[in-house]
């Protein structure tokens, strides 16, 4: 297919002004300066150009009065040139893996200086998930620009699209929001209505990505003010919370200060995020912190499950050690769950122990099987002698000599 004749002149025209041209793509156009001197005009004297892109290669021969002449022209080709470019981009075959990220790419292109022309065209994709990835990155891109207009536009469709997915749209929006000015989208989403559970709901998660969003850019100390300005309750806690997982995804100790600042008022979410984004990074010094809550806190057993989940990815038998350590409780059922479920496959005899020690009887009968399932599969010598050798019961006995990975505990009950 040969490139449009209008988007050859420009692409020729504009020459000393790219910046670069998307490699692998063709269909999208960088362009760093509008601004067209005379001296830019006198200097494109070029006869011949040859272009390449994935539609192929094109010669054509460019003379001067085709050039265009004023910046409202430069403006005309830029317009016809992004138009094209996206119906070009339909044109791609629906097999092309990048097809959908590149029609999403240029209608947030689009959504610079035509918002809404991008959410008519975002309404032309085939796909339903495709479509709204599209209309959610260019109503971010527009929550960016000009919030107050994304935010009517939102509000003149509120009922006509359902409320799941008109709240997302309002989420992608104060993201955009966020990026730009996260100041006055925090106070615009605090002046939200909440006088439902679903307005409640959306206030909150509004709230919370707001202040993700200004952690994420640097505006810490500013995050950190602002939450601690609000009158105590249920949302300040959230929004704390939101605030220590964000801080403890790059500087962990100094959140883990902050949090312990905070003494009787740290909740037991705010411990077990700190715990958990911690434990991706530095699971042994998660679990030093962790070390000084007082066994009975719910983080604790929270924490710990977080722990483990992380560090026996890595490390079974550390892992082991350390869980070992801790003093028996049924708080620690998750985390025993967790390190069994790992450990499952690599050691099935140590985590057939590991599963029989869970307290809890439903939990403990899964677990069980799931295990026994593994070990048949990679030694079943071993697990006859193991089963053999066992205690027991001969209904215990067949259970688990028939486990199969599809047996969970609802279709069994208590297994003891």
């Amino acid at each position: 297919m040969k490139l449009p004749t209008r988007f050859i002149l420009m692409m020729v025209w504009l020459a000393t002004v790219l910046a670069a041209f998307a490699i692998g793509r063709g269909l999208q156009l960088v362009v760093e300066n509008h601004t067209i001197t005379s001296k830019s005009i006198e200097s494109s004297n070029v006869k011949k150009n040859d272009l390449s892109s994935e539609y192929g290669s094109v010669q054509l021969e460019i003379t001067e009065d085709l050039l265009p002449k004023t910046q409202e022209d430069v403006n005309f080709y830029l317009e016809v040139e992004s138009k094209e470019s996206l119906e070009g981009a339909f044109l791609l075959p629906l097999t092309n893996p990048k097809r959908a990220n590149i029609i999403k790419d240029l209608l947030v292109q689009m959504a610079s200086d035509q918002p809404e022309l991008a959410l008519l065209e975002a309404t032309k994709i085939a796909s339903v998930r495709d479509q709204e990835r599209a209309i959610n990155s260019i109503l971010q891109a527009w929550g960016a620009t000009n919030p107050n207009a994304a935010l009517s536009w939102a509000d003149s469709h509120i009922d006509q699209i359902p409320k799941q997915v008109m709240n997302r749209k309002f989420m992608a929006i104060f993201r955009g929001y966020a990026q730009s000015d996260p100041t006055a989208a925090f106070a615009q989403a605090y002046g939200m209505k909440e006088a439902t559970n679903v307005e409640r709901r959306l206030k909150n998660n509004i709230l919370s990505e707001v202040i993700e969003m200004q952690v994420r850019q640097g505006g810490l100390v500013l995050a950190r003010a602002t939450v601690e300005s609000m009158q105590d309750g249920d949302t300040k806690n959230r929004l704390l919370t939101e605030m220590v997982d964000e801080w403890a995804e790059y500087d962990p100790t100094a959140a883990a200060k902050y949090v312990k600042s905070l003494g009787e008022s740290a909740t037991t979410w705010m411990k077990a995020s700190l715990i958990s984004e911690w434990a991706e990074s530095d699971p042994i010094s998660a679990a030093d912190w962790l070390s000084n809550l007082d066994i009975e806190d719910p983080a604790f057993g929270r924490g710990t499950a977080s722990i483990i989940r992380e560090w026996s990815q890595y490390d079974l038998s550390a892992s082991a050690e350390w869980l070992n350590t801790l003093p028996a409780s049924p708080q620690l059922d998750r985390a025993v769950a967790s390190y069994t479920f790992r450990a499952a496959q690599e050691d099935p005899a140590n985590a057939m122990s590991w599963a029989e020690s869970i307290s809890n009887e439903r939990m403990q009968g899964y677990l069980m099987e799931r295990v026994a399932a593994n070990w048949k599969d990679q030694d079943p010598s071993a697990f006859a002698v193991y089963l053999e050798s066992s205690e027991f019961s001969d209904e215990i006995k067949e259970r688990l000599e028939n486990a199969t990975y599809r047996d969970g505990p609802a279709r069994h009950g208590p297994f003891r």
